[in-house]
């Protein structure tokens, strides 16, 4: 990873480049800011932000660290970090449409995330769409890393979908329950070994952090996260979600043991995670992945699967 660059230790004003103020925005500024952020200098109409207002609050989306870039005491960008499980945040930022901004923004993109209290907040995420290169710009003059592309894929869950019992001899599986945290533990660690998967995130956090991640995308459900042994051991982990509000289950983490790699394990256990979901009535299942990572996106795409959309993750931890 390359080291970030680090602007100088200055919590309001920029550094003479433009006359920009950079401040956590209070209850009184809070509309404007959220203007700002919805849909940049253009503003949004009152009714867009009513919306935002009710949506956060009924989604539990903390509000409180919304931070401002001021002009005439004007906001001319802002960007809310939103605090997630396993000690991990959410950034959104205002539109950056032209380049007058991109200072701008890295500036108030650093002062934000560094203010951040990293016993409570590890990692900062954020995920761009192809054509905000504007932004991915700014943030890594801010500090940002870029992890990787993300290609985002789904399937029907009822276009050839096999049934349960595919495995063979393979391996037994075994559901979560608290009792087996440590074997779930062990599994996703020794699936990081020699990743191709975001390698670039390995080490930022411990493993209750992790889990606690992967709980937290979606609807966690016990009986739809797996891990098969084989010999007592762990040799690889299938963690399912169901997606809220959709008839569609997410794979959220798929990983083997080194030494169980290259016989076939990855198929399946893609195809067991077809069959979990047409369990779970879901029409679709979704995923994620590295474009980098070569051999899962061949199998994603032997089994059925089609890309729909592709974003730039990149992250930021506070020191």
């Amino acid at each position: 990873m390359t080291e970030p660059h680090r602007f100088a230790d200055n919590p309001d004003r920029s550094d003479g480049q433009s006359a920009a103020t950079f401040r956590q925005v209070n209850a009184q500024g809070r509309r404007e800011a959220l203007m700002t952020l919805l849909c940049g200098e253009d503003h949004a109409t009152p009714q867009v932000v009513n919306s935002f207002q009710h949506f956060a609050e009924q989604e539990r989306l903390s509000l409180d660290h919304l931070w401002a870039a001021y002009e005439d005491d004007r906001p001319v960008a802002s960007l809310l970090i939103v605090p997630g499980a396993g000690r991990t945040a959410i950034l959104f930022l205002s539109p950056i449409q032209d380049r007058r901004h991109v200072d701008v923004m890295a500036k108030l993109a650093h002062r934000a995330c560094a203010a951040q209290d990293p016993e409570h907040i590890r990692l900062i995420q954020v995920l761009l769409d192809p054509e905000q290169r504007l932004a991915a710009e700014a943030l890594g003059a801010g500090g940002f890393t870029e992890i990787a592309w993300l290609q985002y894929m789904e399937r029907a869950t009822d276009d050839g979908a096999p049934k349960q019992g595919l495995l063979g001899d393979a391996g037994e599986f075994v559901t979560w329950n608290e009792d087996l945290r440590a074997l779930f533990s062990q599994a996703i660690l020794a699936s990081y070994e020699d990743t191709l998967d975001c390698p670039a995130l390995l080490g930022l956090r411990d493993i209750d952090d992790i889990i606690a991640s992967h709980m937290s995308a979606g609807c966690f459900m016990p009986d739809l996260w797996h891990v098969l042994v084989a010999d007592g051991k762990p040799i690889s982990v299938l963690l399912l979600n169901k997606v809220p509000h959709r008839q569609a289950v997410e794979l959220v983490y798929l990983g083997v043991s080194p030494e169980w790699r290259g016989r076939g394990i990855g198929k399946k256990l893609v195809e067991f995670a077809l069959a979990r979901a047409r369990e779970h009535s879901a029409l679709k299942i979704i995923l994620a992945v590295d474009e980098s990572n070569s051999p899962a996106n061949s199998l994603y795409e032997a089994l059925g699967f089609v890309a729909h959309a592709r974003k730039l993750a990149m992250i930021f931890t506070p020191a």
